[in-house]
Parts: C-alpha cells; structure tokens; sequence
C-alpha cells in the first residue's frame, strides 16, 4: 500500500500559491482514452510507434531509459518547478555537447540492466525442498545456466561501464543549473543519488574467473567464496595426498614399482609385477600380461571418500550460480538506483537530441502558477503539432496559436477574444480536431 497516494485534483483545490504543496505533488492524470486519441503512445499490442508522440520524439539510447521516457509521456508533469528543472538540464546538456556524444556511445553498450535485475532476482531466490522447481530436470540444462551465465557477465559490463558514463560529468557538475541532472550524474559522496558501485564490482570480479566460466558455462568460484565448494575442494585434495602417501609407503614394502589404475568405480587398483609376493590382505581383482591389480581396504576407502567429497562437490557447484546471485540481489536496492540515475540521463539526452534534430523553430515555455490575481490561462502561439511535422516541410505546414483565459488588458474591446472556453467552427475536415489535439499535446509536452 505504500506505493498508493491519494489522488487530489486541481479542481478540488480552492486556492493554490507558489508555497501550495498540494499542486507541487501533482501529475496530469492522463487515461487510455487521451492517450489514445492524442496518439501520446501506442494503446493496442498492434500500434505502432510511428504515428505516436512517443515515436516521434523517443531518441534513447537504452531499453531502460525508452520505458522511462514511455511513463513520463503517460504521466506528464504539471509541477513548474519540475518542468522547469528539465527545461534547464536540456540547457545544461547543450553546454556539453562534446561529453553528450560520447556518453551516447557508452549508453549504447549498456544492456537492459532493468531486466536483468529482474531475473538475477529470481535465480538467487531459495527454493524449500519441497518446490516444483528443484524436481525439475531441464534437458537442456547447460545451454539454460550457460545463458544464465553470460546475463550475468553482461550485467556487471553494464555497470562498469555506467561507472564510466558518470565519470564523464566530474568535470561539469558545478556548473550545472539542474538538479535533477545533477542528481543523476553524480555520485552519493558528491551529494546526488548514483551509488558507489566499485567495491561491489570488484567483488564479483574476484569471485570467479569469468574467462573460464565463459568456457566452462559454468560458476567455479574463487577460494573464500563459498564455503561448501571450499569444503569439498579441501576433502579432496587431502585425499589425494593421502592416496600420495600409501603409495609410497606400498612402494617401500614391496620393493618395487607399484602405480593406481582403473577408474570410476573402480580406480584406486594397485598394480604391481606379476612376480611379486603381495601381503594376504591384497584381494586380486585382475591384471594383464606383466602386472597384476589389488585393492586393499584402504584402497576401497579412498575410493569411498573421493567418491563422496566429488559429489559434494558437484551439489555444490550446481548452487553457486544461485548463491553468487543471491549474493547480488543483496544490493538490489543500490543497483536499481543507478539504473534509475542512468535511465533519467538517457531520457533528458533524448530529449536533447529531440530538439537538435527537429527543423521547427522551437521555444522554452514559461509559466505562471494560478492565483488569486492570476487566472489559468493557454497561450500557444504559431503552434505545430509534433507528429504531423515529418509529414510537411516547415514552409508547408500552417501554425495555428490558441489563446485560452481572461482577456488581456490590450483585447478587453474584442469580444471574440478570452474566455474560459473556445467555441472551435470550420467545415469538414477542416482541421478542428487536429486544433484540438494539437493543443493538448502540446500541453503534455
């Protein structure tokens, strides 16, 4: 319930100053109806996003920041403040336009961090022994943690290299006007909100070697990482040092070259000339021409510990992958703030590259928060609307400007002038509902 907050519109609002806080919380609150009319975004699984605002102006370089931008659209600010703060972090990018071109190429690199975060969520949960999930048997099942894997090595790329985007704005921070992009460009210890994410990097760097588990396509984790995989390790070798020192002390009580053969099952078999006198408690298990093969009760000891430390081992291993993402989604919070941080650059970029790119002569809006001696009011003047731009060329396409509110002191003789409402007439297709949705979207932009 903590993500719900109560919905208080405008018109319930008796009088609002610029210290009101109840319309600084406030976003347009826009259902798929608008949505749909005013071709904000596609509303249907079928649309496309060419004929859609969203299409038009939607220049992000990230899976995660095009999502961003798509929830902005939807939910458009009506806070001036906020607007404004936007509207100065577009100048303050303009500023840097060399920096801006080669954070583009870094964001380009950077996966949809968002997903994966998702799904290392859900492969580091515990299951209890009685889920589905742990009777399941992929057949498939190197190819799925091979995947798993990769997805994980491309997640911590990502984030080094979202390390390297940030770094790039160290130089310029001060003299941005924005706070929300310098909220977003800067790190924890320089008082903005992208997390210090080197430790932790560092970390999952020394957790494994991450050229062999690409070749492997599987997790072989470090000394000190996993203590069940350390466990099982330190078993092993032991026996092998073990298995070491009974052959030579065999060596020495026959006198002669004594070596293991045989495997699986069956390994751990001394071999020994066949005209060699063994002890009683040496049990003939065959041989070939030269040589013959016991096992005494040690030999079937070692075969029993090996046995049993391999296949701890192996269980071991099989969670790993589990436990190293486990150990990653510990700091899902951290992670999803530099996400955050990354998807709202990418977003303002875009809207840099938005009006870059545009051929229209475009202007930085001003308001002016209602009052008591300020009444609402629209002015929009030589308006275009934004999707019909690609279709005309700027000397083809006819501005219109609207004028919505309490007549001004110069028009107070003008009777078709002001008013709360406009009364829209013209022939058929003439253009009224293109007025229309002109106006609005206009207003959400």
């Amino acid at each position: 319930m903590k993500l719900f907050e109560e919905f208080k519109p405008l018109d319930g609002i008796a009088v609002v100053t610029k210290q009101s806080n109840e319309f600084i919380k406030q976003h347009m609150v826009l259902d798929g109806v608008t949505l749909q009319n005013l071709d904000i975004v596609p509303v249907h699984p079928l649309d496309t996003t060419d004929e859609s605002l969203l299409g038009v102006m939607d220049f992000c370089s990230t899976s995660f920041g095009k999502r961003l931008f798509r929830h902005w659209l939807c939910s458009p600010l009506c806070n001036p403040r906020s607007i404004t703060d936007r509207l100065d972090a577009i100048d303050d990018l303009m500023e840097i336009r060399d920096t801006v071109e080669i954070v583009v190429d870094l964001l380009k690199k950077i996966p949809d961090l968002e997903r994966f975060l998702s799904k290392i969520h859900t492969q580091g949960l515990t299951r209890s022994k009685s889920h589905p999930e742990t009777r399941a048997i992929f057949y498939e099942s190197d190819i799925y943690n091979k995947k798993k894997l990769l997805d994980f090595l491309s997640t911590l790329n990502g984030f080094k290299e979202s390390i390297k985007v940030i770094s790039y704005f160290e130089d310029h921070l001060e003299n941005f006007k924005s706070s929300i992009l310098k909220e977003c460009t800067s790190t924890t210890k320089e008082g903005g909100r992208f997390p210090d994410l080197s430790e932790k990097l560092v970390y999952f760097d020394h957790a494994f070697d991450h050229e062999v588990a690409k070749k492997e396509g599987n997790f072989i984790p470090r000394p000190g990482v996993d203590e069940e995989y350390d466990s099982a390790c330190a078993e092993i070798e032991e026996t092998e040092k073990d298995l070491e020192s009974y052959l030579q002390e065999q060596k020495q009580l026959l006198n002669c070259k004594v070596a293991y053969v045989g495997s699986g099952k069956t390994r751990f078999q001394l071999e020994v000339p066949d005209n060699k006198k063994v002890p009683s408690n040496f049990e003939f298990q065959g041989g070939r021409k030269g040589f013959k093969r016991y096992y005494t009760k040690e030999c079937k000891d070692f075969v029993t510990r090996m046995s049993n430390a391999e296949e701890n081992r192996e269980i071991a291993l099989r969670d790993v992958a589990r436990k190293i993402f486990g150990q990653f989604d510990k700091d899902y919070n951290m992670w999803k703030a530099a996400v955050h941080c990354l998807s709202v650059l990418d977003v303002l970029i875009s809207l840099l590259t938005y009006y870059k790119t545009s051929e229209v002569t475009m202007c930085r809006p001003k308001f002016s928060l209602p009052s008591e001696d300020t009444k609402p009011f629209l002015e929009i003047i030589e308006g275009r609307h934004p999707t019909l731009l690609k279709y005309f060329t700027n000397d083809a396409y006819i501005p219109n400007s609207v004028y919505i509110g309490p007549k001004r002191e110069s028009e107070k003789e003008n009777i078709n002038s002001g008013g709360q409402l406009v009364l829209v007439t013209g022939s058929n297709m003439g253009g009224k509902s293109t007025l229309m949705r002109q106006a609005g979207t206009l207003v959400i932009m």
